[in-house]
């Protein structure tokens, strides 16, 4: 047996902005030991969301007679501090009171998003399409743009990405057509998103790009912000720190110049998660704290409940479970409050791997079955893989390797359907590393060369640090020290690039005992 064990960095969490997690551990009789890895998609669209991803089109609502405008203004009121339930009652009055075709569209499309925020998709759907087909009957075609890209919104918030793309290029073809410019920037950002979900990060570049180059020509402020965000997000996802964090500043210059609180408070908070990537807690805690402190002054609700899952999971990595349990929880209290059901089943998963942390495996399946029961009911279809990598995780500690391959199989089963390449390198490694634990090394060896490739392919500069660290383990446990030290210096190279320090340090100390080992023999 090596004197030192390699960690098999796998297992996804779900958050709403959730950093990669790699760990190498030492000193351990069992060579692989599951991690949590690779989930960073969930707020990296924070900005989309608060500057435009779900269209608000108002029509002449604002200059309605009294009996429609005082109703709607009512609505937008209680929207604006999260009371959906009371906004949509506002929203149904104006209706009722005699408005107009592209009137009656836009306010529809208003109860669509007040649905959307509360992640009832359903609910949400069957309004949107309700207002195409009365803005299709009053030939309002910017009314019809909006809502084209709200359904495509629901079907990303499902899972559904091939469906939500051909919504957002329907809603795209109309927006060219009638030149509308703000519009267009807003589908190639939202069309960016989908690639970035898949794990298409050079396709995602592209498209957010194109939105870029709109923004800067129509001198779009709000837009650029978002966008230069999105793009950090994708240098982010492909571990590339530094970048992600020069295109992060550059999104504050501009909110900076706006005074556009929401938007700093979503780039602080991504700030935050650069350094957590980068394993400086302290520090990104510095700047969650900056992102919670401006929400608590705007009352931004759910963006509360994100930063408070946020550093709860700092406290996760510094292995304070109960102060980390202690924040999911505030973060529940207020996705309860709010009726966040996609947000009640971060916060479920989240607790979980807490008590998988502490060793209650059975209280972390508890919580992870009650968020994969809000996903059934929600009709999301992409985030149970997640859930499935982690419940497979809790197998593998409990040493039933077989039903773990279940849940791993289960989860690629998903993202190979929804064409989620970084979710496909992760499984792979996690299905390679039972391999490892098994002591079948060719069988993990193949796992974990595939998931080489698709990080290879993606550009996932973190990703290709966790299998060359990965694959280096096998080497160790052939005794094959001449390879092992080639991965363990693959991946230590790629951690100095991307400034991974924290991580970059446990690698020079698999490097130290290679050498160690070998001056021995």
């Amino acid at each position: 047996m090596p004197p030192f064990a390699w960690a098999l960095t796998g297992i996804c969490a779900i958050g709403a902005i959730i950093g990669i997690y790699w760990f190498v551990e030492s000193r351990f009789k069992k060579p692989v030991d599951p991690a949590v890895v690779h989930q960073i998609q969930e707020e990296m669209h924070e900005v989309n969301t608060k500057l435009g991803r779900i269209s608000e089109y108002l029509d002449g609502l604002p200059k309605a007679p009294p009996e429609i405008k005082d109703p709607f203004e009512e609505g937008m009121a209680f929207k604006k501090k999260y009371k959906y339930e009371e906004a949509i009652k506002l929203f149904r009055q104006a209706l009722a009171m005699g408005a107009t075709g592209s009137q009656k569209a836009a306010l529809l499309l208003l109860i669509g998003n007040c649905f959307a925020e509360q992640s009832k998709f359903a609910e949400a759907e069957g309004h949107y399409k309700e207002a195409v087909a009365i803005a299709t009957e009053a030939n309002d075609r910017v009314g019809l743009a909006a809502n084209y890209n709200n359904v495509g919104l629901i079907y990303r918030s499902k899972g559904d990405y091939d469906k939500a793309l051909d919504w957002y290029h329907k809603s795209l073809k109309i927006r060219g057509q009638i030149g509308d410019q703000a519009g267009l920037a807003a589908n190639y950002n939202n069309i960016g998103s989908i690639y970035q979900y898949k794990g298409e990060y050079d396709k995602a570049l592209d498209w957010f790009h194109k939105s870029l180059k709109i923004n800067e020509q129509i001198g779009n402020q709000a837009g650029l912000a978002t966008t230069y965000n999105n793009i950090g997000g994708i240098y982010q996802s492909k571990g590339d720190y530094d970048k992600a964090l020069e295109w992060y500043q550059k999104s504050l210059k501009i909110t900076e110049q706006m005074g556009e609180q929401a938007v700093f408070a979503t780039t602080y908070n991504n700030i935050g998660l650069i350094y957590k990537s980068k394993g400086d807690y302290d520090k990104a805690l510095e700047w969650y704290r900056k992102s919670l402190n401006i929400k608590e002054q705007i009352g931004d609700q759910a963006g509360l409940a994100t930063t408070y899952n946020n550093i709860g999971l700092i406290y996760q990595s510094k292995g304070d479970y109960d102060k980390a349990l202690d924040w999911f929880h505030k973060s529940l209290k207020i996705t309860e409050q709010i009726g966040d059901q996609a947000g009640l089943a971060t916060n479920y998963n989240n607790i979980g791997l807490i008590y998988r942390s502490k060793g209650d495996y059975d209280k972390a399946l508890d919580w992870f079955h009650k968020s994969l029961k809000i996903m059934e009911q929600i009709g999301d279809q992409a985030r149970p893989s997640t859930t499935y990598n982690n419940i497979g995780g809790i197998y593998y500690s409990k040493g039933d390797y077989d039903k773990a391959l279940d849940w791993f199989h289960k989860s690629l089963k998903i993202t190979e359907q929804i064409g989620d390449q970084a979710g496909l390198a992760t499984t792979y490694n996690n299905i390679g590393g039972i391999y490892q634990s098994k002591g079948d090394y060719d069988k993990a060896l193949e796992w974990y060369q595939k998931s080489l490739k698709i990080n290879e392919q993606i550009g996932d500069q973190a990703g290709l640090a966790t299998t060359y660290n990965n694959i280096g383990g096998i080497y160790d446990s052939k005794g094959d020290n001449k390879m092992a030290l080639d991965y363990a210096e693959k991946a230590l190279n790629i951690l100095v690039k991307i400034g991974a320090e924290d991580k970059a340090k446990q690698a020079r100390a698999n490097i130290e005992a290679i050498k160690s080992r070998v001056k021995k023999t």
